[in-house]
């Protein structure tokens, strides 16, 4: 495995104030993507499209590491520091827009059926703060990017998952990053190794 870029050992560390919702597996490089890709729309610039086939790639402030078949960033999986577990309610509206406009009939009923509005129950867990570890190539962006991502979390619309405040210390765990899932040549489970990481077109086998 090769490391492409001179980046520094960074801790990077999120402090929450509420809950988390899914995201078992939560990898700084995702939010950080996103953030990268929600300034570069801001500023009126043009961000490749998101296809089937095809999801492209952002200059973020991190070391890449390498191998024969595929890359990725050099940060670690987060850690997180729970503290318990909790349920949610979460209310589902009943999608009104789609119901108007594919129903066969003129009028629909939202207070009826299975599609009506209901609370739903989704688990999620306390977590004050979680940590990850990084090779930083250039801290000032990576500064820029973090100030815009204010939540890390499913249902994030909902206020879940806000981050409080960002630290970013030194750090002299120069492999402390590799704390992530990496190919393998006998790997035996297919994960997906950087953002976009829904895509098909990120998965890889590792051990």
């Amino acid at each position: 495995m090769n490391i492409v870029g001179e980046g520094s050992p960074v801790r990077v560390t999120a402090h929450l104030s509420s809950p988390i919702i899914g995201m078992d597996r939560v990898m700084l490089d995702g939010p950080v993507a996103w953030a990268w890709v929600m300034l570069a729309k801001a500023e009126g610039r043009i961000v490749p499209a998101i296809t089937a086939e095809y999801a492209p790639d952002f200059p973020l402030p991190f070391s890449q590491w390498m191998t024969e078949d595929t890359w990725g960033w050099c940060v670690s999986k987060g850690t997180e520091d729970c503290i318990g577990y909790t349920t949610v309610q979460i209310r589902r509206r009943p999608a009104v827009y789609a119901m108007a406009r594919f129903a066969p009939d003129r009028s629909h009923h939202a207070g009826l059926g299975p599609f009506k509005a209901r609370d739903v129950a989704l688990p999620a867990r306390i977590v004050p703060s979680i940590t990850w570890h990084c090779l930083v190539t250039d801290k000032l962006e990576l500064f820029r990017l973090l100030r815009s991502v204010t939540n890390i979390s499913s249902r994030w619309r909902n206020g879940f998952g806000r981050v409080e405040s960002w630290d970013v210390d030194e750090s002299t765990l120069v492999d402390a990053w590799m704390d992530r899932p990496l190919p393998a040549v006998d790997g035996t489970r297919s994960v997906p190794v950087r953002p976009p990481y829904w895509h098909p077109s990120r998965m890889a086998l590792c051990d």
